[in-house]
Order: C-alpha cells, then sequence, then structure tokens
C-alpha cells in the first residue's frame, strides 16, 4: 500500500483541513516547518519522511478559483509526483488541467469530486480526457452521506454511487469522509474499502479522513485499500518515518 500525504492549499498557504469545515480552516501549525509555506512542506515531506508522492487539494480552485499552477509546479520541484485536486465542475476546466498534466509529467493524478462534478456525462468525458491512468474519482463525504454537487447523487447512497463510477470505467477511487479530516478519530471509509474491493478487485481504492497511527494504515491494508492519504498525523507526531517504512513512499 502507499501512503500519500496531502497539502490542502488556500490562499497560498498550507491549512489545516479540520471536519470539512472550510471556513474556519487555518495556515497549518506542523512540527515539520516553521510557517505555512507549500514549497517549504514540500521539501519536508521529501527530506524527512522521503515521500515521491502529495496529494494537493487546492481549496481555492476547489471554491471556483483559478487553480495555483506555479505552486503546483513549484511542488513538483520538489521532487514531488503529484495528485491533484482542483474543483473539476466543467469541461473547460478539466480541459485545462488535463494540458498542465500533459506539460508537467509529474502530474500523475487528476482528481473529480463529488463535490464538484455536475453528472455521470462529465465524468465519463473526463476519463476519455484525462485517461485512466490519471483519472481518479474522489467519493466526497460528510458522515457516511453524499457530498455531491448533483441533486440526483444527493438522494443516493454513497455504495450505490461507487457502482455507478465503477461501471462507467473508473479505475482509481478516493473515499473520503470530510467529517473524519483532522480528527484524529480513525479512518471512517475502511469498511466501504473493503466491501467495494471484494466487488471490484481490479479498481484501485485510496482512503482518507482521520488517519492517525501505523495501527489505521495496517488496517486499510488488509481491507484491501490501494493507497492511504494522511495530514494531521505527520503535522503532529503520530505518525514517523519508522512507522511508514513497510509501505510504498513513492521513491
Amino acid at each position: 500500500m502507499k501512503v500519500i500525504p496531502t497539502i490542502d492549499l488556500k490562499a497560498g498557504h498550507v491549512v489545516r483541513a479540520v471536519a470539512g469545515q472550510r471556513e474556519s480552516y487555518r495556515e497549518i501549525e506542523s512540527q515539520l516547518i516553521k510557517g505555512s509555506d507549500p514549497i517549504t512542506m514540500g521539501r519536508a515531506f521529501v527530506d524527512q519522511f522521503g515521500f515521491r508522492h502529495a496529494y494537493v487539494a487546492d481549496l481555492d480552485a476547489i471554491e471556483g478559483a483559478d487553480p495555483a499552477w506555479e505552486t503546483f509546479v513549484g511542488l513538483a520541484s520538489c521532487g514531488l509526483s503529484l495528485w491533484i485536486d482542483a474543483g473539476l465542475s466543467d469541461k473547460g476546466r478539466i480541459e485545462r488541467i488535463c494540458e498542465f498534466a500533459d506539460d508537467h509529467p509529474t502530474v500523475s493524478g487528476i482528481l473529480f469530486g463529488l463535490e464538484s462534478v455536475p453528472n455521470l456525462e462529465l465524468v465519463t468525458e473526463g476519463l476519455s480526457l484525462a485517461g485512466s491512468q490519471r483519472f481518479i474519482f474522489s467519493l466526497d463525504m460528510k458522515n457516511g452521506q453524499p457530498l455531491a454537487r448533483s441533486k440526483e447523487w444527493s438522494t443516493k447512497a454513497v455504495a450505490n454511487i461507487a457502482e455507478e463510477i465503477c461501471e462507467a470505467g473508473v479505475q482509481q477511487m478516493l473515499l473520503i469522509d470530510l467529517a473524519t479530516v483532522g480528527m484524529h478519530g480513525g479512518c471512517g471509509t475502511d469498511r466501504l474499502c473493503r466491501i467495494l474491493h471484494h466487488k471490484h478487485p481490479t479498481v484501485k481504492f485510496y482512503a482518507g479522513g482521520g488517519i492517525r497511527n501505523a495501527s489505521d494504515l495496517e488496517t486499510l491494508a488488509q481491507h484491501g485499500c490501494t493507497a492511504a492519504v494522511v495530514s494531521s498525523s505527520l503535522h503532529d507526531g503520530w505518525l514517523t518515518k519508522e512507522d511508514l517504512e513497510p509501505y510504498d513512499l513513492g521513491g
């Protein structure tokens, strides 16, 4: 299983995500660096842990602003391969991020979030544009319920949405419950990951939100997760370099 650190970007800073309450996110206070500069954080992930991948959630872009292109380039220059979530809500933005990824091969994953994508049609179109190797669907939840832009999806069970996405041909899916993010309460999507992995063994399922320690990582690996995305546990010292030795850090 891979372990991938998360960088939540807002107004040019790394912020601490807590329970999906974005209006209250504040600049990160971390044991890893002084300040909240994203490039400095990227270097710390590489130098202190040996990470070679990072998941970048551009919170301003998710809210509709232009993506932080220069920051993406700076993070890649640290030696990181990037998964980028930049709020892909229409074809124009999908085309722009795909063009950026074509020009910057360090972009290995393009996130299509349930909270941003308006319908299944755009998922299939995005899959065609991004390609199955880069397309990652983010099954966004809050307290186990879909966090969906689409009214149709907002009334469905998350497991049923996942089935639709798998049937559309998506080969990579991130399961993340924002209510657990930054709460140090454990990952709330491990059971869903196990169920989906059993039904779709060729699909890669990733999990994030609330991962505390080595025990949580072991549980996710046992449940069939191909990758775990982590954040607060790194900044607070709950996950150490030694804890991560059994896992693929992308090196």
